[in-house]
């Protein structure tokens, strides 16, 4: 059928099937493109924000203790009282809304787990801070030490040990994470290079077959055949 046809269709057919090897390569590279993109953006954006969002949480918690210690550890005056009973709200909504943040982004059931563990030993140390406040505006600063020492320090450690459990195991994650991404990006990188080549050697083969198409009945000479398509 093709050697039926005209020397100008032979060339027209042969470019459109050389357009269509290259479409077709293009569309797959641009696929393996948007694969890694993709992968890196899980890596990047979700897993690092679980990261993020614990650590901040963390953060929350280690400045609220800073406030609280001043307190449990000299003379309060009132004025000190007041700033941290200011404080607090702000304290509180941070870590909340760093722990709510982490909720909709956990797959695993072990990560909810952990994170449940989060929510019921920052609830206990909450408790334990509003007893301090309610001691420390009656005046009785020592029953209020001792009491936070007693209780608070207690639910303060278990508090910041459950977020740092849920930080390493986090981390962990990101890292395996990251070491698959890097081999799946691998193994893409490596399927762009088998199209790569298999869409050159098809365009060598549709090109060798054009030329040989269309010089082949005018015996070969390549000017021969230039000039005859040109008459």
């Amino acid at each position: 059928m093709f050697a039926s046809l005209s020397l100008v269709w032979r060339v027209r057919a042969g470019l459109a099937c050389l357009l269509l090897i290259l479409g077709g390569v293009l569309t797959i590279s641009l696929y393996g493109v948007n694969a890694l993109h993709q992968i890196t953006q899980r890596v990047a954006i979700q897993d690092g924000n679980k990261v993020l969002h614990a650590q901040q949480a963390l953060f929350g918690l280690n400045a609220l203790a800073r406030d609280i210690y001043p307190l449990v550890n000299g003379a309060p005056s009132q004025s000190d009282i007041d700033g941290l009973r200011q404080h607090l709200p702000g304290y509180q909504a941070s870590i909340a809304q760093a722990l709510d943040t982490l909720q909709p982004q956990l797959a695993h059931s072990a990560d909810q787990a952990m994170l449940a563990a989060i929510r019921t030993r920052h609830a206990a140390f909450s408790q334990t801070v509003s007893a301090l406040l309610d001691l420390l505006d009656q005046g009785e600063s020592d029953a209020a030490s001792a009491h936070f020492h007693t209780l608070g320090v207690p639910a303060l450690r278990d508090d910041m040990l459950a977020i740092e459990r849920f930080l390493k195991a986090q981390n962990q994650a990101f890292t395996q994470g990251a070491a698959q991404s890097d081999a799946d990006a691998r193994e893409i990188r490596q399927w762009l290079l088998v199209v790569a080549l298999i869409g050159s050697l098809g365009s060598l083969l549709v090109g060798g077959l054009i030329l040989r198409s269309v010089t082949r009945p005018l015996g070969g000479d390549p000017q021969q055949a230039g000039a005859a398509v040109a008459e």
